[in-house]
């Protein structure tokens, strides 16, 4: 059995523990959104009279912390963002982004940066708006021209030139009450797999797909100018042999084209007994019968139903 304590923490540093008041708790993320979310039920002192009456606001700070084997860690901590009342039930829905939501909705004033790292680039423009900054993943310098986009594009356009020079992958969380930006597919610790009782890693249910959709594997490369076009060329033959070719013509300037390669794709969904550190952007391995192998969190989704702490990946 999970147990979860609820802190709440107005604009004025008010502080109400509301732990005794949530209903089912759900936290999730993706790679395609910027932000985590948490949902959560809060009982209506206002319904039932032998509750207490705790008002919350729009603005006001939430932490939600796992109390279990008597350790405590913060698995949330975000802004409530919406609520939902209906008059007759017992509950108000409570809907709620971690800070890196102020990234996606503000516009930086500065937009262009001339060399400048990636993690100085995060670092200006989250002074800007307040927020702070934890560890961060280093790259070269380079230009960035973010005219018209949200601070949180104009940090991952500097990230994603970053990724096509030197291939890694990165994705940009809160962390509490920071903004950090680590490389994707740092390993979980915990192992996927069929086991009895109630472990961390216990696999529930599971579902496996492969797929040519994205396959790529032959890139034609056109380098224009004024004076000369020149072409390049590469692909996979073993890769062209299995599936057919698939072709991807890239125009413009030099171009690093192996990069663009794609090969099939495998997709697995899992839902398991949960661990707060299986979240989008890590990496996981999973040991089954049917499918073995370490792969990459694209989505997360955490549930705790009745003190169990369950996770679809």
């Amino acid at each position: 059995m999970i147990k979860i304590k609820a802190i709440i923490t107005d604009y004025k540093g008010n502080s109400k523990d509301v732990s005794d008041l949530i209903g089912q708790v759900e936290v999730a993320g993706s790679s395609k959104e910027c932000a985590r979310t948490l949902d959560f039920d809060l009982m209506r002192g206002d319904f039932d009279k032998n509750l207490p009456d705790i008002r919350v606001n729009l603005g006001d700070t939430v932490e939600l912390l796992d109390l279990t084997n008597n350790k405590s860690k913060s698995f949330f901590k975000g802004v409530i963002w919406g609520k939902d009342f209906r008059d007759n039930t017992v509950t108000v829905g409570i809907q709620c982004y971690d800070k890196s939501i102020y990234l996606n909705k503000n516009e930086p004033s500065k937009q262009v940066f001339t060399n400048k790292k990636p993690d100085e680039i995060v670092k200006e423009v989250c002074k800007e708006f307040g927020l702070k900054v934890g560890k961060c993943a280093t790259a070269k310098a380079d230009n960035i021209n973010g005219r018209d986009t949200k601070a949180y594009d104009l940090i991952m356009q500097a990230y994603t030139k970053a990724s096509k020079a030197n291939g890694k992958k990165y994705k940009l969380v809160a962390n509490g009450d920071n903004i950090e930006v680590f490389e994707s597919g740092e390993k979980c610790k915990t192992l996927l797999q069929y086991i009895e009782g109630q472990e961390k890693g216990k696999i529930l249910n599971l579902s496996y797909r492969e797929s040519l959709d994205d396959l790529v594997n032959e890139i034609k490369s056109i380098e224009e100018d004024e004076k000369d076009k020149k072409e390049t060329k590469a692909s996979k033959t073993s890769s062209k042999k299995k599936y057919g070719s698939i072709q991807k013509l890239v125009r413009g300037g030099k171009a690093d084209i192996s990069g663009d390669m794609k090969d099939l794709t495998r997709e697995i969904s899992v839902e398991c007994i949960g661990d707060w550190d299986m979240i989008t952007g890590k990496s996981i391995e999973i040991k089954t019968p049917m499918i073995s192998g370490t792969f990459y969190i694209n989505s997360d989704r955490h549930e705790i139903n009745d003190g169990v702490h369950t996770v679809s990946l």
